[in-house]
């Protein structure tokens, strides 16, 4: 999807102007940068050290479960209940 789209869809969605969309984008893009340099690290970090793979795999699949769970934490509470 282009960054426009989801620009657009975020203000239909959510009744947000196009201004707070982006920056909204830009908080989420910072998380989602941060989980891929942390998870990548750590994947080679522990395949390199010869640890069993599909072990590594789950504990990443945990950690990015984590990073998830931080992107619901900052727009859960911004989400407005319909009426």
């Amino acid at each position: 999807m282009v960054l426009g789209q989801v620009v657009n869809s975020l203000v239909s969605l959510r009744g947000i102007d196009k201004l707070a969309a982006r920056v909204l984008l830009a908080e989420l893009g910072d998380i989602a940068w941060k989980a891929q340099k942390r998870l990548c690290g750590r994947y080679k970090t522990l395949t390199q050290a010869g640890k069993n793979t599909p072990l590594v795999c789950v504990a990443i699949a945990r950690e990015l479960a984590g990073f998830i769970w931080d992107i619901v934490g900052h727009e859960m509470p911004k989400v407005v209940p319909a009426k």
